[in-house]
Formats: C-alpha cells, structure tokens, sequence
C-alpha cells in the first residue's frame, strides 16, 4: 500500500481559520497538523511507501527523517484533484496495487486505527474502495482504492457521496469506515469544539493540547456546524 499525502504549502492553509487564527498562527497549525498525520504514518506496518505531494519546503526535513518521498506540484496543472493525480500514477507506476489518499489535517489520527482500516481494505475484492468520511459524512478524510487508479481525485463538494456514486458505477466493492479518528478535520473553527468534545480532549495528542486551551480560553471556535 502506497500512500499519498497532499499538503498544500503553509501560508496558503487553513483559510477558514481567518476569522479566529492570525496567518502566522494558521501556518503554525497546518505545520503541527502536517508532521502529526506525517509521523504516524511512519509507524503504519501495511505501507510500504508514503508520498507527499506538496511544494512545502518545510516539509522536506520531516520526509527525509522517514525516507519519505516528496512530489512538488505542477505549476502548469495546480489544485488539489491534479497534485494527487500526479501522485497516484507514480505510485501506480512503481508497483503499487493499492494506493491511499490521506489528508494531511486530522488531530486525531493515529497508525494503529489507520493500520486497521488498511487491513480491512486489503482484505476487500479485486476492485475495492475504502472511505472514511469527514465527521459531517460529505467530505473525504482517506480513500483506498484497488487497483491503485481505479477512480480519479474527486475532490471538492460533497466528495463523499461522489466517490461512493464513481465505486458503483465502476463495480468495485465499497467500504466506509466510521472513526472518530478519522473523521475529524481541522478546518473551520466549530471543528475545535467538535475534537475537544471526544472524551473531553482525552484522544487529541499532546502537542495540540496548550494550542486549543488557548483557543478556548480566547473563545475562538464556535459550536456552530458549517458543512461547507
């Protein structure tokens, strides 16, 4: 299994904590985000290779530290759904069979739930796909797919419910895997209160913490749900 990691370069992150986060704290907090999601894959036992697909240069250190392979994007083919193209077919074209896209903003993730849904997607049909949806049930936080190019990015509105309709269509089996782990992005600032409501804050990892107590304590997020 080869995983594709997209990380869209700090300054230009998390736009949608503007109201509450100053930019040098918004690229702070894509940074944490970035290399917290980074290090657990490290220890995921079923990958056999990560890709960042950014041209964050900060990132090249942390990569390096892992054997990680870094992929900069095409400045004459820009977004999200291009980078990770690219990066599948130089997964797929090295050997991959399987091939995931994980985002690089969940808190929460950790390599043991993560090892878990790639032991259930392995264990899936000859043309499987694997989702776990964002804590609203319309984004896409991790896609596997076998083979490793059996369905295009889809990234965008409701990319949950397209991934699913492309799986059809294509007559691949589907699997979707509920986790708070999983589902929880940091994009929007109700999202601080939906990650510290899990357990009280007891699943976040320590380094997110003084960051979030901070936020609270300013009362920078709000319980108000935005699902776009």
């Amino acid at each position: 299994m080869d995983i594709i990691v997209p990380v869209k370069k700090f300054a230009e992150a998390k736009t949608r904590l503007a109201g509450v986060l100053s930019a040098a704290d918004r690229e702070k907090v894509a940074q944490l985000l970035a290399e917290t999601v980074l290090r657990q894959l490290a220890r995921v036992r079923r990958v056999r290779r990560v890709i960042v697909a950014s041209s964050e240069p900060s990132l090249v250190g942390i990569a390096s530290e892992f054997n990680f392979d870094v992929l900069p994007d095409d400045p004459a083919s820009p977004g999200l759904n291009a980078a990770i193209g690219k990066a599948v077919r130089r997964a797929v074209s090295d050997g991959a069979r399987d091939v995931g896209v994980v985002f690089s903003d969940l808190p929460l993730f950790a390599a043991d739930e993560f090892d878990e849904m790639i032991r259930i997607h392995l264990e899936g049909a000859s043309r499987q796909v694997t989702l776990a949806r964002d804590r609203f049930g319309i984004g896409t936080n991790v896609r596997l797919c076998r083979p490793g190019d059996l369905l295009p990015p889809l990234y965008g509105r409701n990319s949950a419910g397209e991934y699913q309709r492309a799986a059809v269509a294509c007559g691949a089996e589907l699997r979707i895997v509920e986790s708070d782990r999983l589902s929880h992005d940091l994009d929007q600032p109700s999202d601080i209160g939906a990650i510290l409501d899990l357990q009280h804050g007891r699943m976040l990892p320590h380094a997110f913490h003084a960051m979030f107590a901070r936020w609270v304590g300013n009362n920078a997020y709000e319980r108000h749900d935005r699902c776009a």
